[in-house]
């Protein structure tokens, strides 16, 4: 089975847009079989809470192809709200962006994800507030899923994911040479996942990545699929 740990629907003002169907259709030509979807949108630096986003994802809860998760906010005054909310929707997860916020000075609200036992997703880029090292500050023992593996910072990566039982990565966005290494040096292989990033990124291009950086077909599959599940 191959899982997509990483995609968005929705709307995002001047980025992107995609629906469940153009998602599907995307999972299709890769032949994958679920992903992982969270809401596009608000804006990143807005104080906009996800309540109307993720009432709207929740409506694929039903699609069998879809395992949905939830954003939260960190600068939204209504973010501990968020949380409890996505519990009660049902969601499987959480989504949290950081380029503009963010993770640190938000220790309520990890406080609270924990509490809330789901998966937490973060995106980490190349800025000072989305650096992967600021996630070492973090008070956080849930699951948590290093988006976009860290970026330019896949190296320190590598090293919270060896150094902390509940860091896992993903892959999308990274060269082939960063996901080679990844693959190589992160010692326990079942915290490595794929992801594509869609709609910004075709899944069947960061499938064909993985398939070039790892040549041992037992370790893709579970790097494809298997693996995500054990957290989910």
């Amino acid at each position: 089975m191959i899982i997509d740990s990483h995609t968005h629907i929705g709307f995002e003002e001047n980025t992107q847009k995609q629906n469940p169907e153009e998602l599907m259709k995307w999972m299709d030509i890769a032949k994958v079989d679920k992903s992982v979807i969270f809401p596009l949108g608000p804006t990143e630096g807005k104080e906009q809470s996800y309540f109307k986003e993720n009432e709207n994802i929740s409506k694929q809860l039903d699609n069998p192809r879809f395992i949905v998760f939830g954003r939260v906010n960190q600068l939204s005054q209504d973010s501990l709200q968020e949380v409890d909310h996505i519990k009660s929707l049902g969601l499987k997860g959480i989504k949290m962006h950081s380029e503009a916020a963010g993770f640190l000075g938000f220790d309520e609200l990890f406080k609270k994800i924990e509490e809330s036992g789901l998966p937490l997703i973060v995106h980490t880029g190349e800025s000072e507030k989305s650096s992967v090292s600021n996630l070492e500050n973090i008070p956080f023992n849930g699951n948590l899923i290093i988006g976009h593996g860290g970026e330019g910072h896949f190296k320190e990566a590598i090293r919270l994911v060896n150094s902390r039982n509940n860091f896992f990565i993903e892959t999308s966005l990274l060269s082939l040479r960063r996901t080679k290494i990844i693959i190589g040096e992160v010692i326990d292989k079942s915290k490595i996942l794929f992801g594509s990033d869609a709609p910004f990124n075709p899944p069947e291009m960061e499938i064909r990545k993985l398939e070039y950086a790892c040549k041992d077909k037992e370790l893709l599959a579970d790097i494809l699929g298997n693996n995500i599940l054990r957290i989910l």
